[in-house]
């Protein structure tokens, strides 16, 4: 389990969830249902969250790079 967790795509998991989230709300409201107030901001401010931690890890990935080719 330790390896697993060790090599599991976190960034990947956040963005899809978001995804995945984003549309089900879509699919649902469509469908009918009526959001709780606050949740249109909870999945914009997951979507948020996940932009942020894709980005930091692709520029501390692109520093290390950098660094290792000077």
């Amino acid at each position: 389990m330790i390896a697993f967790l060790a090599k599991f795509p976190s960034t990947n998991a956040v963005v899809c969830t978001g995804c995945l989230l984003a549309l089900s709300t879509g699919v649902a409201v469509y469908l009918g249902w009526k959001p709780p107030d606050g949740w249109f901001l909870f999945v914009t401010s997951f979507a948020g969250v996940a932009a942020a931690q894709f980005t930091g890890k692709r520029m501390t990935q692109h520093k290390a790079k950098n660094a290792a080719d000077a």
